[in-house]
């Protein structure tokens, strides 16, 4: 489990560049995982405007990666973002129920 409250600070200050940078550094850093094995579940815990610098009610994309087990879409999105997981595999769901595909998969 990971925390990164980075993108969440730009927004709250305005800055959409600074957040879509951090993220970009973020995902190149995940490189590291390619060919480890290791399953991969990202998600936001709420969505935060950086026009306004408040927290919304708008859906947060969801990524939930097993290696060598392809999505029924064809597999993972190039440009993973909310256009691409509004056309994806996974429907629209609660944080509860993302959690709960997650230890169903960790066999828990």
């Amino acid at each position: 489990y990971v925390h990164i409250k980075a993108p969440d600070l730009f927004s709250h200050d305005f800055k959409p560049s600074g957040k879509k940078a951090f993220i970009e550094r973020v995902d190149r850093s995940m490189d590291i995982l390619e060919g480890s094995g290791a399953a991969i579940a990202l998600t936001a815990d709420h969505s935060t405007s950086s026009n306004s610098g408040a927290h919304t009610a708008d859906p947060v994309p969801a990524l939930f990666y097993v290696p060598g087990q392809e999505s029924p879409r064809g597999g993972v999105p190039v440009d993973f973002g909310e256009s691409a997981c509004r056309d994806g595999s996974m429907p629209r769901q609660s944080g509860h129920e993302f959690l709960l595909k997650i230890i169903a998969y960790l066999g828990a």
